[in-house]
Formats: C-alpha cells, structure tokens, sequence
C-alpha cells in the first residue's frame, strides 16, 4: 500500500483544508474540492520547502496533512450528502470500475518514461525541484521548461516509499473518480441517464486512459479543466466559495502543462468578462503569479525553454502544412474529436457559455503552439494531436450538455 501513502497524504491535507474552509464559505462538493485542495495545498508546501532548502523527507511531507486533520476538530461538520438515485449509482458504478482497473496498472507509457516519470525520479532523489538537473543541457529534448505539477505529485508519492509507476497509476484512479463527479456536476441540468452517460463517457475515454498513454498529465489536466468549468458560473456570480475553487482550478491548471496555462488564462478572461471585478481579479491574479513564479524560476535557474519559430512566413507556411495533414495524414481519431469540438463551440456559442471563452484561448493558444514548433509540425500533430484535443473534451461536453438543455429538463440532486 506503500504505492497509496503520497495520495492518502496529499487527500487528507485536502479533506482538513475542505472541512477547514467551511468556516469562510461554502467549499464545494467533497469528490472534486478534496483533490483539488490536497493538490494545491502539497504543491504549495513542496515549493516552500524548497524556497526554504528544506529537503523533501517524508516527515516534512507528512505534517501539514497532520495539521490539516487536527484543524477539523475545530470545524463544522459538512451537510449530510443528498441520497444517490439509480442513474447516480450507475455513473459511480462505471466511474469505480475504471478507477480500479487504472489503479493496478502501472504506467509505462513513453513519455512518462522520459519525461514525467524520470523527472519525478530525479525531484525525489535529490529532495528538491533539481534545477541543476533540469538546467543540464542534455535535458532541452525533454522539455525541463513542463510545469512542475504532475512531477511533484509523483516525487511526493516515491519520497513516501512507493515506485513511481504506481504512485502514477494510484493517482490516474483518483483522477477518474474526480473527473466522473466534475462532470455529473456539470451536466446537472440534464435528466439523470444524460448525466450518467456523461459520467461514463469522460470515466471510459479510450484516449484519456489508454495504456500506452499512462502516466501522462493529461488526467490531471482533465479533472482540472472540469473543475475549473464547474466553478466558473458560481465565480462569474460572484459567489466566494466559487471564485477560491477556480482560483486553485485554474493555478493549478497553470502548473500542470503549457495547455494547461492557455486554459487558466482563457477561464481568467471568461470571468473577466462577466464583469466581476472581484472575481476577475482574484482568479486573474492566481494565474499570473503563478506562471510569472514558474517563469521567473526558469530564468533565475537557466533552465532551457522550448524554442518557438517565430516569423510569419514560416508560421504561414507551417499552416498549410498543417491543412494538408488534416486534409490527407490524420488519422480518423483526429478527424472525429476536431468534429467533436466544432459540434461543441457551435452548441457554446449558441448558448453564450462563459466556457467557450477560456476554450475558445485554448484552441487558438493550441493552434499557435502548433504553427510555430521548431520540430516538424506533421511529426509534432502525428504524436500529440490526439492527446492534446481529448483533455479538456469530457469537461467540454459535459458543459455544453449542462448549458444547452431545454429549461424544462427533469433535475435530479447533485449526488
């Protein structure tokens, strides 16, 4: 079980400040508010760690998750939950079952091999961020500029005694179940059988938790997409309990991959423009001191970053090479999730969904990405198309279901 203490630690860190915030504000449903804080809450404490030169060790791990729990003594009790209807234990059931067949899979996939993996390796042995590690020259093929959320959780879990392909697969089944409750969150407007099929849809996607791709970020990316989309009408309103879920929901976002930062700033813009000024300036100023941080500490460390080609000759040339591997090289995957995603902002934009904004940034952000890679844009979309377009697509169209159905919809409780 050594393989489950990292997660254990970081949950109970997040179960003490969920039943810790309840004092301030109402702190979301417990399935999506425990992760999120206790994924927050751990990365914040390993980067004060580190700023302190404080070695990661499992005692220093362990206390704030202590601390955390001996707060809720002085707590108020969370509200007894709403009684689960069928079509609710039909979506757990599928969401469980996923959870654990991802659970005693051990990653393997490739780039977690030589990425995310070995870089959460590297962060556990050295009990620290590794910036010289990651300033090796050797090390620029790797992308040592990757925000440092999903290595952090792995070196947490390895410094706690468990191998680091467990401690991802033990995490990739908290993702499921987490991203199983974001999205019958999201599509509460629905009657209950949508909702569970929305369930089952995001807990099941091939792509998101096919083997080969284990041990990848893009779960994490997922659950935090979805979570961020679940807060952002309640921030958008104003409501505090909403707007501090999507001010971690989205630094955290920031932390996890460069996606990830395109889908934080475009969630700051959606709340931007609801004119809530409060909001707007509480997310907006989570997300910009969090990449302005990561920036900041690539530059003091001289930690390569990603190179970007950045003439307009060469990115419009890169465009028709990219319309012509749409056209003639994608595979049929590719094909039927870009369908997906044009079916997706057409029913948005029909809606005036705030979503569409923070997706709408991300699209472009994506599709910039893609026309200014220095690698070989056909070798670059035939290696990363697939994973990058499937991420925030559960949460997307569990929005779009949630936003686009008729006001007379049969409502079931959120269970």
């Amino acid at each position: 079980m050594s393989c489950w203490a990292g997660v254990v630690v970081a949950l109970t860190l997040g179960w003490g400040l969920w039943r810790t915030s309840a004092r301030f504000f109402a702190p979301g449903e417990f399935l999506i508010a425990v992760p999120l804080w206790g994924m927050v809450g751990t990365l914040t404490w390993l980067t004060l760690l580190d700023l302190l030169g404080i070695p990661w060790s499992p005692g220093a791990l362990v206390l704030p998750a202590v601390a955390a729990a001996l707060a809720t003594l002085a707590s108020p009790r969370p509200a007894c939950p709403v009684r689960p209807t069928p079509w609710a234990l039909v979506a757990a059931g599928a969401a469980v079952a996923q959870a654990a067949l991802v659970a005693t899979r051990p990653a393997f996939g490739w780039d977690f091999r030589y990425i995310w993996g070995l870089r959460g390796l590297v962060f556990t042995h050295a009990a620290s961020h590794a910036s010289q590690w990651l300033a090796w020259l050797p090390n620029r093929w790797f992308h040592p500029d990757y925000p440092p959320a999903w290595p952090d959780l792995l070196a947490a879990g390895v410094t706690l005694g468990g191998t680091v392909e467990r401690v991802a697969a033990s995490w990739s089944a908290v993702f499921v179940l987490a991203l199983g409750a974001a999205c019958w969150r999201l599509t509460a407007p629905t009657p209950p059988p949508v909702r569970a099929l929305a369930v089952v849809a995001a807990t099941w996607a091939p792509l998101l938790w096919s083997p080969l791709y284990s041990g990848y970020a893009e779960p994490l990316l997922a659950f935090l997409t979805a979570a961020a989309l679940v807060s952002l009408p309640g921030a958008a309103r104003g409501d505090r309990g909403e707007v501090v879920s999507l001010a971690l929901a989205t630094a955290a976002l920031a932390l996890t991959k460069n996606e990830g930062i395109a889908l934080a700033v475009g969630v700051s813009l959606a709340v931007a423009m609801r004119g809530n000024r409060r909001a707007a300036l509480t997310v907006g100023g989570a997300v910009c001191v969090v990449i302005a941080a990561w920036r900041a500490y690539l530059a003091v460390e001289a930690v390569p970053v990603e190179p970007r080609e950045l003439a307009p000759d060469i990115a419009l040339r890169q465009l028709g090479e990219l319309l012509q591997w749409i056209i003639r090289a994608a595979p049929a995957i590719d094909i039927a999730l870009l369908t997906v995603w044009l079916v997706v902002a057409a029913l948005l934009l029909r809606a005036r969904a705030p979503a569409l904004v923070a997706l709408a940034f991300w699209g472009v952000a994506v599709a910039a990405a893609y026309l200014t890679t220095q690698q070989g844009i056909a070798w670059h979309l035939a290696t990363s198309l697939d994973r990058v377009l499937i991420a925030p697509l559960p949460a997307a169209i569990a929005c779009t279901l949630g936003v686009t159905w008729s006001g007379d919809a049969r409502r079931g409780p959120d269970s």
